[in-house]
């Protein structure tokens, strides 16, 4: 699959996003950080610990587990809560200096869990009589 990304303007500047896909466990990450780069990175890395500890037995969560949700929609759930409390103490406990949207998804055994933080949008595209419709 190719990704591109860049910065773009309009009557807004975004900055560039940083892009992820793994596709040994079928997932991406999309991040626009509103502050310094390094919590872009930070937030990467906690969405990656998360996927990754996940698949370990013994793993908990300090978050409620959610029947509703898949086990990897719980692990993207906790992970965009652990992001928020990291950047909360590291960066944004006195004043707010910085943000991070963030987009993960992952498919994993026929199920497609996804969690969005911010304007990173997610579109589905189907083909429909031969014609591209977005919704």
């Amino acid at each position: 699959m190719h990704l591109e990304e860049r910065s773009y303007s309009g009557k807004t500047f975004r900055p560039k996003p940083v892009i992820l896909f793994s596709d040994s466990d079928s997932t991406l990450i999309i991040l626009t950080s509103w502050g310094q780069q390094d919590e872009a990175q930070q937030v990467v890395q906690i969405f990656q610990d998360q996927i990754q500890l996940g698949e370990a037995q013994d793993h908990t969560s300090p978050f409620e587990y959610i029947e509703s949700l898949s086990p990897m929609g719980n692990r993207l759930k906790g992970a965009a809560h652990l992001a928020n409390d990291v950047l909360y103490r590291t960066s944004n406990q006195s004043e707010y200096v910085s943000g991070v949207e963030v987009l993960a998804i992952s498919y994993k055994d026929k199920v497609l869990s996804w969690a969005q933080v911010g304007g990173p949008q997610l579109l589905l595209c189907q083909k429909n009589n031969n014609e591209n419709n977005m919704q």
